[in-house]
């Protein structure tokens, strides 16, 4: 695999050059004054030090399989409040359930 460098403003001219590099195989170096600071590389490929989880989870998110989240947590969902008609017919369900197993 060969490892090409490109500048932060050529690749924003040559992006689509730049990823027929990364099609074929290779990877794209691009540097800022001379310094690497990113590299673009196709998803299959697994990076130096990347788990095997974290590259299971970055190629499902570049197949559009899952969504990657942004590190907060989920707030715990507390449900709807049922009123109404609704609350009605589970009240009535409860009712029916309690007589066909005999509890009063």
């Amino acid at each position: 695999m060969k490892v090409v460098p490109y500048g932060v403003r050529e690749v924003q001219a040559q992006i689509g050059k730049a990823l027929r590099i990364v099609e074929k195989g290779g990877t794209v170096l691009v540097t800022s004054r001379g310094r690497p600071v990113a590299m673009i590389v196709a998803p299959d490929v697994k990076l130096a030090g990347e788990s095997e989880e974290d590259w299971k989870l970055r190629r499902m998110a570049a197949e559009g399989r899952i969504i990657p989240g942004n590190g907060r947590r989920i707030r715990r969902f507390k449900g709807f409040p049922i009123g109404g008609l609704s609350a009605q017919v589970i009240v009535d369900r409860q009712s029916r359930q309690d007589l066909l197993e005999g509890r009063s």
